[in-house]
Formats: C-alpha cells, sequence, structure tokens
C-alpha cells in the first residue's frame, strides 16, 4: 500500500486533538454542573437542618418558611425528633 500523504495525516491527528479537546471540555462542563448540584443539595440540607430545629424550639411555620425559603408544605412534611 502506498504512504498515506502527509497533509491527511497531519489533517487526521489534528482532527483526533480536536476531538480529545472537545472531550475534555465535555467533562469539565459535567463536573461543573454536578459540582453546582452538589452544592444545591447540601445548601437545601442546611436549610431543612435549620427547619427542623426550629420546628422544634416552636417557631411557626410560616415563619420557618419566611427565614429558610422552604414553603410551608416541606416544612410540614419533616419529621422532627425530640
Amino acid at each position: 500500500m502506498s504512504e498515506i500523504d502527509p497533509v491527511v495525516r497531519e489533517a487526521y491527528q489534528e482532527l483526533q486533538r480536536l476531538s480529545e479537546t472537545q472531550e475534555m471540555e465535555r467533562r469539565h462542563q459535567r463536573f461543573l454542573i454536578d459540582k453546582r448540584l452538589a452544592i444545591g443539595a447540601a445548601r437545601k440540607d442546611g436549610k431543612i437542618e435549620d427547619a427542623q430545629n426550629m420546628k422544634r424550639k416552636g417557631y411557626p411555620t410560616e415563619e420557618i418558611s419566611e427565614i429558610t425559603g422552604l414553603s410551608v408544605a416541606e416544612i410540614e412534611r419533616l419529621a422532627c425528633d425530640p
């Protein structure tokens, strides 16, 4: 078989580099999204814990909602062991 044209080989190698770069960018974007979701979940967990503590101390549900940003329905569903 004849040797591959150097220009074609170089173009193919550049295409591979670009594909790898795009894959790295895609993975990086996925990482950032996952990180944001984890931070959001942790913040919500913190709000839930705060709401549970406030509920145990007898705060009115509406006030807990105002302070934490959780809905009244979410607060009413919380289990609060004394």
